[in-house]
């Protein structure tokens, strides 16, 4: 997901050390977004999270979708990964140097792929020769 770190919020976490969950849903529009949850801490103890969060939302079309209900039900499970493209403001940062998102506002993603790995093989039976 990272080519160069990417700072969140005003705690300046780095992003590939925060908690992601994706939603994943089938749409034909904007490829999707992430939205920061800073840490939360009740003041007196009983909520002290020390990071803080990350959740958002990747459209896929139609058969993107029908192919990943698909490969949810193969034994055993393939590893399937969702990568995602974001775009930050570059002019105040070279390549993979530190860049910054101030964690407030969506963060657009520009574009989200779908990589799955070891599927199993499902061979057909063969016809019996008479």
């Amino acid at each position: 997901m990272l080519a160069g770190r990417i700072i969140v919020g005003a705690e300046n976490e780095d992003l590939s050390d925060l908690k992601i969950s994706i939603e994943i849903r089938s749409a034909q529009s904007a490829p999707g977004w992430l939205r920061y949850n800073p840490p939360i801490s009740s003041g007196d103890g009983v909520v002290d999270e020390k990071t803080g969060s990350v959740d958002g939302c990747v459209f896929f079309g139609n058969d993107t979708m029908r192919e990943i209900a698909r490969l949810l039900t193969l034994q055993p499970a393939p590893d399937i990964r969702i990568g995602v493209t974001v775009n930050l403001d570059r002019e105040t940062s070279q390549m993979y140097s530190d860049l910054k998102w101030d964690g407030e506002e969506l963060l657009e993603i520009a574009e989200a792929v779908m990589v799955v790995a070891n599927v199993p093989v499902i061979t057909p039976p063969k016809p019996d020769v008479e």
